[in-house]
């Protein structure tokens, strides 16, 4: 690649890979959500939570270079489709692995803030599945999941020891520009690259806490306090 490229080069594709990465976080965070609330209505699943939140954040402490290693071994294993480990797939894992700690702590979060009332009505009346979860407390999860795949996203596109282990031959990425530009001290694309880094940042953060931010519900017999 040129030492010269503009520095709008790979950040269609970073913006991409934060996207899809964004959206696992989002959905992982619902999904821990819900599993943890059905956990907590039948009062079973303290310890595999606490275990399960201890794993992630292990694995978030580790170096980005171990996490994107790890990640570019098991493409090599043989057992994964050319298709798939030549393509932006070892990416996403890898930053997904890197934010993972978020949208699980975040998810047992949600579960934890769940009206009792509402978590004893599932157990009273045996639904303690998915459906019902999402009937009585999705809606009150979504914001602050979206707010989870918003930071996430935001994590992913400046992302640069992970995505160096498993980026593909062809795929152009932030991270490696960042490099690049660092390396031939190119300070006007890294000033621009920091600009929109930022502003990504600030936008992103102002979405996530407005989106974080849960209604509040009134208790049954509140109304005539």
């Amino acid at each position: 690649m040129s030492s010269s490229s503009a520095p709008g080069s790979g950040v269609a594709t970073s913006l991409a890979v934060g996207a899809v990465v964004g959206g696992v976080a989002g959905a992982t965070c619902v999904a821990v959500a819900q599993l943890a609330g059905s956990l907590r209505a039948t009062g079973r699943g303290r310890v595999l939570l606490r275990w399960l939140l201890a794993a992630c954040l292990a694995w978030t402490l580790l170096p980005g270079v171990l996490t994107g290693s790890a990640v570019a071994g098991a493409m090599r294993l043989g057992i994964v489709p050319e298709a798939i480990s030549d393509s932006a797939v070892p990416m996403v894992l890898a930053h997904v692995s890197r934010c993972l700690f978020l949208p699980v702590m975040v998810g047992i979060w949600l579960a934890a803030g769940e009206a009792r009332g509402v978590a004893d009505s599932r157990r009273l009346d045996g639904a303690t599945g998915p459906v019902a979860w999402a009937r009585t407390a999705l809606p009150a999860a979504l914001g602050p999941s979206i707010a989870v795949g918003l930071a996430c996203m935001c994590l992913s596109v400046h992302e640069i020891e992970s995505s160096l282990q498993v980026q593909s031959p062809g795929i152009d990425h932030l991270a490696q520009r960042l490099l690049q530009w660092l390396h031939y001290e190119q300070t006007s694309e890294l000033s621009a690259a920091g600009v929109l880094l930022l502003g990504l940042g600030v936008v992103g953060s102002a979405l996530a806490v407005l989106l974080s931010r849960r209604p509040r519900k009134r208790t049954p017999g509140t109304a005539h306090r």
